[in-house]
């Protein structure tokens, strides 16, 4: 009795333990982290076994702070606007200010500036 009692805590723990070493893995799938980031966790968990547990606490922490797909797509849909170090909207004063410019030294006409300056404005 003693022997199967104690047969089914090993198995008990075993099963503790694989569930605890896949925990940063399902967080991150769960969160939908990008498929390259699940790899990384991955691999930290599997290093884990010979580093005595370190990266599998890294793994951990990136599974809850690294940011999800939805979050990655917004911040590089932000980049793709914020060009050059000025968003659209500072480029189009520059755009603006240089017409002016063009138009008090008397290179264009004042319905070319004015033509420039409704179709930056819109």
């Amino acid at each position: 009795m003693s022997v199967v009692l104690g047969l089914l805590l090993l198995l008990l723990g075993l099963i503790c333990v694989i569930l605890l070493f896949l925990w940063p893995i399902n967080v991150a799938k769960k969160r939908q982290l990008e498929e390259n980031i699940i790899n990384v966790i991955i691999v930290l968990c599997i290093t884990s076994l010979f580093l005595f547990g370190i990266s599998w606490l890294v793994a951990l922490i990136m599974a809850y702070v690294w940011p999800t797909k939805a979050e990655m797509e917004t911040r590089r849909a932000q980049e793709r606007e914020f060009v050059g170090g000025k968003d659209q909207e500072a480029r189009d004063i520059d755009k603006l200010t240089q017409l002016a410019d063009l138009y008090k030294q008397g290179l264009i006409t004042r319905e070319e500036f004015d033509a420039k300056k409704k179709q930056l404005l819109g």
